[in-house]
């Protein structure tokens, strides 16, 4: 499974998987994180966090950022955590 592996500043990250697992430059990406019933340790579903782009590719892993430098106001931060899943668009 692809996650995140940790931050490098403020719009960019980096994934746990590189050229050796397929990963091209110029791949767009979604970031969710799953949401878990505390009781059972079930997955209820994902929380759509963001959209990235792969900018920058390595032999284990690549760098994704935010296409969108600006956002709406209205618009609230959501933080994107160490773990979370990276689906390949």
């Amino acid at each position: 499974m692809i996650r995140v592996a940790t931050f490098l500043d403020e719009y960019r990250i980096a994934i746990n998987k590189g050229s050796v697992d397929g990963i091209k430059s110029g791949t767009f990406v979604t970031i969710y994180s799953e949401v878990l019933d505390p009781d059972t340790g079930e997955i209820l579903g994902r929380l759509h966090k963001g959209n990235l782009v792969i900018t920058e590719v390595y032999s284990m892993f690549s760098i994704a950022e935010t296409y969108r430098k600006t956002r709406d106001p209205r618009e609230k931060w959501i933080t994107i955590c160490v773990g979370d899943i990276v689906e390949l668009k």
